[in-house]
């Protein structure tokens, strides 16, 4: 809120505070860097389960395993299998 001799600007009442609330522009930094810090965390978590199936995959190749069981098993696509 805004107050001054001539009156006040309140930022609740005309919306203001909902459009800067919802805008990570305007986060505190601490928000933001969390906010971050968690998307990066999902991103690494997600690279690793993938890369984790790529050694699986790779394991199950030298085996001898059909590559259609190992599509299966690992979620990677046949041509991703080949190129192991």
């Amino acid at each position: 809120m805004i107050i001054s001799t001539e009156g006040y600007y309140s930022y609740v009442k005309n919306g203001l505070f909902e459009k800067i609330h919802g805008s990570k522009k305007f986060m505190i930094r601490a928000i933001a860097e969390e906010i971050y810090r968690n998307e990066g965390k999902k991103e690494g978590e997600e690279k690793g389960r993938r890369e984790e199936k790529i050694e699986m995959a790779k394991v199950m190749k030298q085996e001898k395993v059909s590559i259609t069981i190992i599509a299966k098993a690992s979620g990677l696509s046949i041509e991703e299998i080949k190129k192991l």
